[in-house]
């Protein structure tokens, strides 16, 4: 695979009890994104799963997401350079 050293950074974040993508099949896709030259991450969340974002607490973990993002954000480069 190709991999674009121009693509957006990437954070997979996984919940410990997900049985629908569980734990092991993000941290094996994001060790294949690892191989880009752009940034690539993971979390695991302890005691959360799939329905992250419509369970009680989702506001943390969106705060985490967003954090990271800001933390990881570049500006983007004028057309044609």
């Amino acid at each position: 695979m190709d991999f674009s050293v121009d693509r957006a950074p990437l954070l997979f974040i996984a919940g410990e009890k997900d049985h629908i993508m569980p734990p092991a099949v993000n941290r094996s896709n994001a060790k294949h994104w690892e191989r880009s030259p752009a940034l690539t991450e993971y979390v695991e969340l302890p005691g959360r799963d799939h329905w992250t974002c419509a369970a009680p607490g989702w506001e943390a973990v969106a705060d985490r997401a967003l954090e990271w993002a800001l933390a990881h954000a570049t500006a983007p480069r004028p057309a044609g350079a």
